[in-house]
């Protein structure tokens, strides 16, 4: 392997994807991983992928080829069906299950880790007591516990919970240095939910705005040492602009039906509206990453949605915020695996497992050649690159 003038760093994490919420059938969808979307992934360095909500049933089907390497795809991480609120907005589907009660959320996470998934996934509008049973069972089974915030929890809360890993730069991490947080979180779901993306966008930005700027840096010192873990997944939007000024990028025509509504609803936002919200969520990333909380790079959005190079524009947004670029490839490697307890992942040493990306060394003054790799290696096998 020729190497020369390369910088050598381990596998690549995408730490938030959802591979499976188109419909089909499990071998259907297996198909299309086998065939596009897992050697697309591998090109583009990612060597794990950290699934968080797909059916069950199929997500572990994932898992399992891959391991068996049955597929050329990453390693996958699965969290399988995901845990939400009774609400009308997100009925409940096969990747998404409505918890109504305590009991029901003791049942659901003790489903879930009998069927063998790798952490936990909660979701939106679950009921503080449901999302308590939720993050307490899974502390008494060992099991992670990651994804979003109700409003009627606040990041504090979470924490000291023990639901230290929270999924998206949204309004609950926005308005941690707010004054009257959770009021004022409430109000932003619900103009959310009644004027659309405009005030998704325009609500964050006065969150973010409107914080006590004199002990906000304590704040989120104090979210730190407590271990607050947040994948911002901040590229979203920017992969929903790419691809409606440029429908060529997406990968077959399966992908432009499942995604039309995504690029559709933020493309009604004003231009304007969503700079201001792109600067806000990169004031808050560097806020966070100068106070010490862990961030990890993913990129949410169904996978069919995901140019190959999406993860790269998750780290050019990290770089974008001020964050040096060698903390922003952390972000994408080590802080990922140590998020999700992996020992031998997202490292290069002596017993570590063999996942490794070759970029071209001045990556670490222009982290736009993140977008090339030379080589990856996945297991020891080298799965993609020139050399």
């Amino acid at each position: 392997v020729r190497g020369a003038g390369g910088l050598l760093v381990p596998g690549f994490w995408n730490g938030h994807v959802h591979l499976f919420t188109a419909e089909g059938t499990e071998r259907d969808l297996l198909a299309r991983a086998r065939n596009v979307l897992g050697p697309r992934w591998l090109e583009a360095g990612v060597t794990t992928v950290v699934d968080l909500g797909a059916p069950t049933a199929i997500a572990l089907a994932w898992r399992t080829a891959a391991r068996a390497r049955d597929i050329q795809a990453p390693r996958a991480v699965v969290s399988g069906q995901l845990l939400g609120g009774v609400n009308r907005y997100a009925p409940g589907a096969a990747w998404n299950a409505q918890v109504g009660t305590a009991d029901a959320a003791v049942d659901s996470v003790d489903a879930l880790l009998a069927a063998g998934v790798d952490l936990i996934k909660v979701h939106d509008f679950l009921r503080a007591d449901a999302w308590g049973a939720i993050v307490d069972r899974a502390a008494a089974r060992d099991a992670i516990v990651t994804g979003h915030l109700s409003p009627s929890v606040g990041v504090a809360d979470a924490v000291a919970r023990g639901h230290r890993h929270i999924q998206h730069l949204g309004p609950e991490l926005l308005a941690v240095c707010t004054p009257d947080t959770r009021a004022r979180v409430a109000a932003w779901y619900d103009d959310w939910i009644r004027n659309g993306w405009t005030s998704f966008a325009e609500g964050s930005t006065r969150l973010w705005a409107d914080r006590d700027r004199a002990t906000c840096e304590a704040t989120l010192r104090g979210l730190a040492a407590e271990g607050l873990t947040v994948t911002p997944t901040v590229s979203h939007r920017l992969v929903m602009e790419a691809a409606q000024a440029a429908e060529g990028r997406w990968i077959d025509e399966t992908a432009r039906e499942v995604c039309r509504g995504s690029v559709e609803q933020w493309g009604g936002v004003e231009q304007a509206a969503r700079d201001r919200y792109r600067a806000t969520l990169q004031e808050w990333l560097r806020a966070a990453h100068a106070a010490g909380v862990r961030l990890v790079a993913g990129t949410d959005g169904p996978g069919v949605c995901l140019p190959p190079g999406s993860l790269a524009l998750e780290l050019e947004e990290f770089v974008a915020a001020g964050i040096p670029p060698l903390a922003a490839l952390r972000a994408a490697t080590r802080n990922a695996a140590d998020a999700h307890g992996s020992e031998t992942l997202g490292r290069i040493e002596f017993g570590a497992m063999a996942d490794l990306v070759l970029l071209d060394a001045d990556v670490l003054t222009d982290i736009r050649l993140v977008r090339a790799p030379r080589l990856v290696v996945r297991g020891g096998r080298i799965v993609a690159g020139n050399n």
